[in-house]
């Protein structure tokens, strides 16, 4: 079991940001506090976590020794009381809101799970279907960054009656802990409970194999998948925020 702590031994921290291997420019990690100043693909970002009074103190300390990072992500309660100044610096442009979820209990439902199966991304039988689970994903949840690492996710996919993809969700299953995403259900097959089959299947399955969590993003917007996690009883840790100097285009 996690603690529920607020800084970098959170469940937060430890299942989003420990794992990450991006170069470092700072980073200031302890029972208070997560911050990492880092290097992603040439754009410089800041994740800020943790105790609101240590976290202002940090970003008033980056504000003034360290270049403006091109992307800043924080817990949306820290955003909003955050001194204008600092809004400023790191914005002054915000958006792109979500929530993070994670569970590492497995999911007591009466779901059907008789349609559903697991397809590994090392398997010949995702070597046969790809273009197929591509094409369902894109049919399902066009938006999701799944789009762009695709090829590197394992699929857990719940099938209709007469065989078509109805729901699937894809798991990066590298390491101790499962990082799903993409969830989605095909527009046809939406309300009926395919959604809430996937992801039960998908969390127990990983759980049994060894893996000490399950986490999932989502964006702020999406009601209707917030309805779902806390049904299934997934924990929620917290509201997130992007600030950066250009305008948002908000995806929904």
């Amino acid at each position: 079991m996690f603690n529920t702590g607020t800084g970098a031994l959170s469940p937060y921290w430890i299942l989003e940001m420990a794992h990450l291997n991006f170069e470092c420019i700072y980073q200031r990690e302890d029972t208070r506090v997560g911050i990492r100043y880092y290097r992603e693909d040439k754009t410089t970002r800041l994740m800020a976590y943790g105790d609101l009074a240590v976290v202002i103190t940090e970003l008033e300390n980056i504000s003034t020794n360290l270049p403006r990072p091109e992307l800043t992500t924080m817990p949306r309660e820290i955003y909003q009381n955050l001194p204008q100044k600092l809004k400023e610096h790191y914005g002054p442009n915000w958006g792109w809101d979500w929530e993070f979820f994670w569970t590492d209990t497995p999911i007591v439902s009466e779901a059907n799970t008789e349609n559903t199966v697991f397809i590994s991304v090392d398997s010949a039988e995702y070597t046969q279907q790809k273009e197929i689970i591509y094409d369902a994903l894109m049919q399902a949840n066009p938006i999701t960054e799944a789009v762009e690492f695709f090829s590197e996710l394992s699929w857990f996919i719940v099938y209709t009656p007469n065989g078509e993809i109805a729901s699937l969700v894809g798991a990066d299953m590298k390491g101790r802990y499962t990082h799903l995403y993409g969830l989605g259900t095909n527009p046809k097959y939406r309300g009926a409970g395919y959604a809430s089959t996937v992801m039960t299947t998908a969390i127990n399955y990983c759980l049994a194999h060894e893996k000490d969590a399950v986490c999932y993003g989502m964006w702020n917007w999406n009601e209707g998948a917030r309805r779902l996690y806390k049904k299934l009883g997934i924990k929620s840790a917290g509201i997130f925020t992007n600030g950066r100097i250009e305008p948002f285009v908000e995806l929904n």
